[in-house]
């Protein structure tokens, strides 16, 4: 076997319990989630919602419901500017007024939608912001968040039992860090974004791994295993934003 496809091999199969694996099997969960769109109308709970998709909503409803309050809001200036009575502009409104104010939020979400392009391809999704795959994205972050190949390579390896082959050393690590700076089109404020991205991501799932390793109900599991039973009875969606919340800008790469 040749050092190329030695390295690349390694790099795209964790083994199984590793912390890497956990990072990828995470990274893999949270890619699913729909990025949202502010041309989308608030969703609600229905009985046939999974979990994830019932929390998805119930975090993204209010920013909805605001910006069709505002959408409203500027519907009912476009008609006072018309020359429509403010008298017929003050809630409860008519049902003519009721329906041209509806008839402008929808035509305004439509537009929005438009312009993402929704009606051309699925729905956005977060493996949308990188065209770099999972492992190589963790790899990235954990460079970032540890500073430097062999102390992520150290970090990745976390649960590597004693003797087994297959781990990463800083030779993994230091291809795709020259894979990651050698993309070609990338501008400046798209590899700042990727920076943000990647490290965001490291250092937000290993509070959340680190919080659930602490946990009686995760005991002894690990790896892929244990992004799949905390996505399962947390939702690691809601668990990920929380925990990227609380990254101290201290620890997150200056990318100006």
């Amino acid at each position: 076997m040749n050092n190329r496809r030695h390295y690349s091999s390694f790099a795209k199969k964790p083994v199984p319990g590793t912390v890497f694996e956990f990072h990828v099997a995470a990274t893999e969960i949270c890619d699913e989630e729909p990025m949202l769109s502010i041309g989308w109308s608030p969703v609600p709970d229905s009985e046939d919602m999974s979990p994830q998709v019932r929390s998805f909503w119930k975090r993204h409803n209010p920013l909805l419901v605001l910006i069709g309050k505002q959408i409203e809001d500027e519907a009912v200036a476009k008609l006072a500017a018309a020359g429509v009575p403010a008298s017929k502009l003050t809630p409860p409104f008519s049902p003519e007024v009721e329906a041209l104010v509806a008839d402008y939020v929808r035509g305004a979400r439509h537009g929005f939608l438009l312009k993402d392009e929704t009606f051309k391809r699925p729905p956005a999704t977060r493996s949308d912001l990188s065209p770099l795959p999972p492992h190589h994205r963790v790899i990235v972050g954990a460079w970032l968040g540890r500073g430097g190949s062999t102390k992520a390579a150290e970090a990745l390896n976390g649960g590597l039992p004693t003797g087994v082959q297959g781990g990463l050393d800083r030779n993994h690590i230091d291809r795709v860090m020259h894979a990651f700076k050698r993309l070609p089109g990338r501008t400046k404020i798209v590899l700042q974004a990727e920076i943000l991205l990647c490290s965001t991501s490291f250092l937000g799932l290993e509070r959340v791994r680190l919080d659930a390793s602490r946990r009686p109900e995760f005991k002894g599991i690990r790896g892929r295993e244990l992004a799949e039973a905390i996505h399962e009875s947390r939702d690691l969606w809601s668990v990920m934003d929380r925990a990227v919340s609380t990254i101290p800008r201290s620890q997150i790469p200056n990318v100006a």
